[in-house]
């Protein structure tokens, strides 16, 4: 003898209705988990010393030193064709061909990854941030150019800023030769940083 649908019904609901007052009292009475999100998570500690760099290193075309907070980079290229030759090997007469200028970057770096102030955290002395002077190598070291970068409007260095300046050097009139290239910071124990290049 079959039985009624109606009562296949209920039965079916208060199974599924005792299945779920079972589940319910294995829930944990406590308070609810804490999700985990990244906001969470303990943040690494912020870097309060200088990059893992030398205080001193050079390759070719760069030279650069820890200058207090500061790193100094000056780069230039290794060699400069300032005269362009034709297929003779003979130089143009008309000077049409001259290089006019050689580019010379100076970099700083905030190497101490904090917020600086140029007034109170370089101590600077004078109206310029740093001076270069270039001179002609041999036995007087004849200097053929300066120049000087004057603080202007600077107020500091962000973390991990850097600030670059080209330093453009005239070649007009310039013979070709080895030349070394001084930058001397206006701050810090103020040494100067040369770099070795050649005109030709």
């Amino acid at each position: 003898m079959s039985r009624p649908k109606g009562v296949i019904a209920a039965l079916v609901a208060l199974l599924v209705v005792a299945g779920a007052v079972a589940i319910y009292r294995r829930l944990p009475t406590g308070p609810p988990a804490r999700i985990s999100t990244a906001a969470d998570s303990p943040t690494p500690p912020k870097r309060s010393g200088p990059t893992p760099l030398p205080d001193f290193f050079e390759s070719p075309g760069l030279v650069s030193r820890r200058t207090g907070p500061l790193r100094l980079y000056v780069t230039v290229k290794s060699e400069v064709t300032i005269r362009k030759t034709d297929a003779k090997g003979a130089t143009n007469s008309a000077g049409n061909d001259i290089l006019a200028r050689v580019p010379i970057l100076v970099v700083f770096e905030n190497d101490s990854y904090q917020k600086l102030d140029a007034g109170r955290d370089l101590a600077l002395t004078g109206a310029d941030l740093f001076t270069v002077e270039i001179l002609r190598e041999g036995t007087s070291r004849q200097e053929v150019f300066s120049y000087r970068e004057p603080i202007s409007d600077l107020t500091g260095w962000e973390p991990a800023e850097r600030k670059t300046f080209t330093v453009s050097w005239p070649t007009i009139g310039v013979a070709p030769g080895d030349y070394v290239i001084s930058v001397k910071p206006a701050f810090g124990k103020q040494e100067k940083l040369e770099i070795h290049t050649i005109l030709k």
